[in-house]
C-alpha cells in the first residue's frame, strides 16, 4: 500500500494545484468527492475539524483562486507505515509555492484500501501542521 498512497498523495495534491490556477474547468471537480471516504475528516493547522462535505464545499469555491501569480505544489519527504493489511499511516510535506513564496505544511494521514479507488486507496484523515 505504501505505493498506492503515495501515488494518491501526490495525483490529488496535482488536482488541487490544476484546481487552484484553473487550469480545469469548474464543473471537473469529481476526483475529490470519489476519494474521500464518506467519515473523512480533515483538521487544519488552527484546529479546525471539517467533514468530507465541508472540506467538498470549501474546495468547490476555490476554483481559480491562484490563476494570477505563479503557483504550485510538490510532496516531499514522504513516510510511511503500515497499520494493518487495510490501513496505512503516511507522513508527507505539502510545499505550497505562491508568488515565489514558500509555505510548508506536514500532513499525516490515514488510507484504507479501496481497490475501487483510482490509486487502489481511499482518505480517512488528515491533520496538518505548519512547519516552522
Amino acid at each position: 500500500m505504501k505505493e498506492q498512497c503515495y501515488k494518491e498523495i501526490c495525483d490529488l495534491h496535482q488536482v488541487f494545484e490544476d484546481w487552484f490556477i484553473g487550469r480545469v474547468p469548474k464543473d471537473d471537480f469529481s476526483y475529490l468527492p470519489q476519494v474521500l471516504s464518506d467519515d473523512f475528516e480533515i483538521v487544519f493547522p488552527g484546529g479546525e475539524i471539517f467533514s468530507r462535505q465541508q472540506i467538498i464545499d470549501i474546495m468547490q469555491k476555490t476554483h481559480g483562486r491562484y490563476a494570477h501569480m505563479p503557483f504550485r505544489i510538490e510532496i516531499k519527504n514522504y513516510r510511511s507505515r503500515s497499520l494493518s493489511d487495510t490501513l496505512h499511516l503516511v507522513t508527507y510535506e505539502e510545499w505550497q509555492v505562491k508568488d515565489n513564496v514558500d509555505e510548508v505544511k506536514v500532513s499525516t494521514a490515514i488510507f484504507r484500501k479501496n481497490d475501487s479507488m483510482p490509486c487502489g486507496v481511499e482518505w480517512l484523515h488528515v491533520h496538518e501542521v505548519y512547519r516552522t
